[in-house]
């Protein structure tokens, strides 16, 4: 973990040396270990003055068979590969992912679902539970989303992203808090292509997604809200200012000068391996099954000694993968408050009192208009906070470009893998979420949505993936019609052709 102290030991000469150095940063060590480099001159000599150990059982997979004080020799024994084939296979088991295997499998699909990461809740066997109760982890508390980052277990956060994104069963959403907004109709009006628009099924696959998990903005099933002082202050801060409070899971589409307690989702409490144009998939795949990758991100490894062979330099698919991202911008504003401001300390969290503990153990920017946009909301708050009347102050000689000086990542990346309705090389998917170039790979992750939605995008990705698995059921296998692994020559010069129209449109 990232600026935790870890203990080192290494022995030298008839010493042995320690020491306590402070983790900088994550690494990834090679896949394999060279057990001959790792045999030192003596290695026989110090072999020779071990007691005879027993004589272990035949071992059924290569390694150190028991307790030999010599080097395990690999076993000669043969293999069992499965031949178990499956329709489709999931890579990825994060809020788009569980969504499409679930929805494919009461289909009558057989699928496999694949993740990478650890358990998280602690339904599903995670061991990082919190200190005051051995049954809840520190996932299945929303208050907690902020504490993670510095918590004693961060193995949730993926070590090869160079933002926080979680790698674990949920994927990011088990570090998302379980925001929950509903998704509203310009969302997908105002800029996901024909098939994606609300009227398209988009609408149906909402309601389908909060029939079966609904929102809330209270949880409490006692019907109280706890610790809400900084929202009894700011809420008032605003109505004086002509803000209205609104029920955003019953007024969805209500966005303007408007507040709201947040809402839950807390009511009821892999590489694909390609051959020409056809995903044969990670492991065996019928004929006319198909791929879903929506695993958010795949480190794909061209050299080293990872063993892994990679599709043929002329097969490569030259679409734009990675560009058009976007995310939400995080500001953060200090006030100061002339009203009196109670609310919980850390400890209240991190270690809570025993009569708190009991309660739980009973059932009871990128463009100029953005800037504009942010520059003009950050000079409102400064009109609202400097009225004599304010309940909150800011420090004086604040100014809007102050304030928006510095940001951070709300971590709801989109667009790197957009869809288009034309394979021209400015679109990844086309609107089936069908990669453009293959016959059977799907991507409907939030890569594919060209903009982030208005409010946080767990919601908007699961709506996409409903939306989507009704799409890819209704697609026949392609089989080739088309013979595409015989066009990517063809296929290159009209991205040639494309790219240079859009050079040429940006230089006018």
């Amino acid at each position: 973990m990232v600026g935790q102290l870890f203990l080192v030991a290494r022995p030298e000469d008839d010493a042995i040396i320690t020491s306590m150095p402070k983790a900088t940063g994550y690494s990834n060590p090679d896949v394999g270990v060279n057990a001959d480099a790792a045999r030192s001159s003596e290695f026989a000599a110090w072999a020779a003055l071990a007691s005879e150990a027993p004589t272990a059982p035949e071992p059924t997979v290569p390694g150190n068979p028991g307790n030999s004080t010599t080097l395990g020799v690999p076993a000669n024994v043969t293999r069992s590969i499965s031949n178990i084939t499956f329709d489709y296979i999931v890579a990825g088991a994060g809020a788009a992912d569980i969504v499409a295997a679930q929805r494919l499998a009461e289909a009558g699909h057989s699928v496999l679902l694949l993740e990478r990461g650890s358990p998280s809740y602690f339904s599903t066997g995670s061991k990082a539970i919190m200190d005051w109760n051995l049954s809840v982890t520190q996932y299945d508390v929303p208050g907690m989303a902020y504490h993670l980052a510095t918590a004693k277990d961060t193995s949730e956060y993926c070590t090869d992203a160079a933002s926080q994104a979680g790698c674990a069963l949920g994927g990011s959403t088990i570090v998302n808090a379980m925001m929950y907004v509903k998704t509203r109709a310009a969302d997908f009006d105002d800029s996901w292509p024909h098939g994606w628009q609300r009227q398209d099924g988009v609408e149906a696959a909402t309601e389908r997604l909060f029939q079966r998990s609904p929102e809330t903005i209270l949880a409490s099933q006692d019907g109280k809200r706890y610790d809400d002082a900084a929202f009894d202050i700011v809420s008032g801060f605003l109505s004086n200012n002509g803000w209205s409070e609104v029920n955003a899971v019953k007024s969805p589409e209500e966005k303007q000068l408007i507040f709201t307690h947040p809402t839950g989702l807390i009511e009821n409490g892999l590489r694909a391996i390609r051959e020409g144009s056809p995903v044969t998939g990670v492991i065996h795949l019928k004929t006319d099954g198909a791929i879903i990758l929506a695993a958010a991100q795949i480190e794909t490894v061209a050299s080293g000694t990872t063993n892994i062979n990679l599709t043929p330099q002329n097969e490569w698919l030259p679409l734009p993968v990675g560009g058009n991202m976007r995310d939400h911008p995080i500001f953060t504003v200090k006030f100061n408050t002339r009203a009196d401001l109670k609310t919980l300390p850390k400890d209240a969290w991190l270690m809570p009192s025993q009569k708190t503990i009991d309660l739980f153990t009973k059932p009871s920017m990128n463009t100029d208009g953005d800037g504009e946009a942010i520059l003009s909301f950050m000079a409102t708050l400064i009109e609202y906070a400097n009225k004599s009347d304010s309940s909150l102050t800011l420090p004086v000689n604040n100014t809007a470009e102050n304030l928006t000086q510095t940001f951070r990542s709300g971590s709801h990346f989109v667009g790197t893998a957009v869809m288009g309705e034309e394979d021209d090389g400015s679109s990844v998917v086309d609107t089936d979420t069908r990669v453009w170039g293959t016959d059977n790979l799907y991507v409907f992750d939030a890569s594919i949505h060209p903009k982030v939605p208005t409010g946080n995008t767990q919601a908007h990705v699961i709506v996409v993936a409903e939306h989507a698995v009704s799409k890819i059921l209704g697609v026949e296998p392609i089989k080739c019609k088309t013979k595409r692994s015989h066009m990517f020559r063809d296929r290159q010069e009209v991205l040639d052709r494309s790219h240079l129209r859009r050079k040429a449109l940006l230089h006018r």
